[in-house]
């Protein structure tokens, strides 16, 4: 399903909808804050949400190699 709209927004409404026993979500971690931050998305759905939530990352480092 693809939704529309704030993506917090909408997936505060959809774990609603079906009544989620909890949320689990991923956070890419790009911004230069320290690693105890989440995203946005994630700390916004974290604040708001009326069940527990579950935020993972990917802590694997991936290095791209220039030719």
């Amino acid at each position: 399903e693809v939704l529309l709209g704030a993506p917090h927004e909408e997936i505060l409404k959809f774990a609603e909808r079906e009544q989620a026993d909890v949320i689990v979500m991923g956070t890419h971690g790009r911004s230069g804050v320290p690693r105890f931050f989440v995203g946005s998305v994630a700390e916004a759905v974290l604040r708001q949400s009326h069940c527990p939530v579950i935020v993972a990352k990917d802590t694997r480092r991936t290095h791209v190699a220039s030719a």
